[in-house]
């Protein structure tokens, strides 16, 4: 399995359980139409790259230290609202 590129994204806290590990209790209807976004840019994003895989991971800090607080961001991806988010990386590969 082969790299072809990786996307940066700023990812809504609320919805790293759900990507992460499938479990969407606790989301509401509007939560679960972000997951959808998000999903669907992942996978347009895979076809896109003709890969066959892609693996989304938390980015590490400009340090190379380990992320683990969120941040507040005003304008995150897949999501119209300001909340707390997570630097993360989608890795495509062939």
């Amino acid at each position: 399995m082969k790299e072809l590129t990786y996307y940066d994204f700023q990812v809504p806290d609320f919805l790293l359980c759900a990507l992460f590990n499938g479990d969407t209790s606790g989301l509401e209807d509007e939560d679960l139409k972000y997951l959808d976004e998000a999903e669907k840019c992942f996978n347009d994003l895979m076809k896109e790259q003709k890969g066959s895989s892609y693996i989304l991971s938390i980015a590490n800090n400009e340090d190379g230290t380990e992320q683990i607080d969120p941040y507040f961001c005003t304008d995150p991806d897949f999501c119209n609202l300001a909340c707390n988010v997570f630097d993360c990386q989608l890795h495509i590969y062939s």
